[in-house]
């Protein structure tokens, strides 16, 4: 795994999704592994003025399980916490793909 290390909180995983958005990102979401409580947050896209990868530790298993049941996770979980006004905002927001950019690829070791 890759990325700075930080503990699951609401208000953390709010200010990633804000800045990878306000970059211009597209916010991706990856757990591992059945019983662990680790999800891997990747900006994909966006104009790399915002930090591209960040490992959160310590995720509730019931946000574990939601993450896994689809796709488009940060706008579920922005639906799912009630920041409605958050979500039409950022959603707002184009995703900046820079010349010959690919989806990324995530190396679990």
């Amino acid at each position: 795994m890759f990325g700075q290390e930080i503990k699951w909180d609401k208000d953390l995983v709010l200010q990633f999704i804000r800045g990878c958005r306000e970059d211009e990102g597209y916010p991706m979401f990856r757990t591992f592994g059945e019983d662990v409580p680790v999800v891997q947050a990747v900006c994909w896209g966006g104009r790399n003025e915002f930090t591209n990868s960040v490992v959160f530790t310590d995720v509730p298993k019931d946000i574990v399980a939601f993450l896994r049941s689809g796709g488009h996770d940060w706008e579920r979980l922005l639906e799912m916490w009630g920041e409605t006004k958050l979500l039409e905002e950022l959603s707002e927001e184009g995703v900046y793909l820079p010349h010959a950019r690919r989806l990324p690829k995530i190396v679990v070791k």
